[in-house]
């Protein structure tokens, strides 16, 4: 049975490390729900964060085979309950007046989402929260006439120290201190 993991994966800035970890997923017709890419603290160092429905059995297999290529300085694979994790969705809603406005704004303010931009026929409201949350989110909005919606991937960090994680044990790290290696 497959279960959500976050795969955190720290790698060296260089062109083509994408590319290399998304032809390991697709070899082994593992759909990515999410990868998001960032900058760390060190310009060299990039953190990939990756979202998938996994069978337990293949994490482990998974995460050595991300930690062969080249560029991996570490990977761990994460279940949802050591991390804090959020994605971010844009909503543009149609308003036909003022009045609508006011409501849609009062709305919003109760699901804590802002308002991101007005223009005379549309508004534009930033959530942040989990798939989940957006997508509940977006049920709500839905009669009001939901023009475009586009949620982000997912951003995690870790609550806890390296414990039920997978991955490579910080000992074994390669990453110098004041690099990447002191984020995890």
């Amino acid at each position: 049975m497959k279960k959500p993991y976050t795969l955190t994966i720290f790698v060296e800035n260089n062109p083509g490390v994408l590319h290399r970890l998304t032809v390991l997923f697709t070899r082994r017709r593992i759909n990515i729900d999410s990868v998001t890419c960032s900058a760390t603290e060190d310009p060299r160092i990039s953190r990939f964060t990756i979202f998938v429905g996994l069978e337990e059995r293949l994490v482990p297999t998974i995460v050595r085979q991300i930690c062969r290529i080249i560029e991996v300085q570490q990977a761990y694979a994460s279940e949802d309950e050591d991390l804090l994790y959020r994605e971010i969705g844009f909503f543009k809603i149609c308003m036909a007046s003022e009045e609508l406005r006011a409501e849609i704004e009062a709305l919003a303010k109760q699901h804590a989402a802002t308002v991101a931009h007005v223009e005379t026929s549309h508004i534009f409201l930033e959530k942040t929260g989990s798939e989940e949350e957006l997508t509940e989110f977006y049920k709500v909005f839905e009669p009001y006439g939901v023009q475009e919606f586009v949620r982000s991937g997912r951003i995690a960090i870790r609550r806890r120290p390296l414990s039920s994680e997978i991955g490579i044990p910080l000992q074994h790290l390669q990453i110098e201190p004041g690099t990447a290696g002191d984020m995890v």
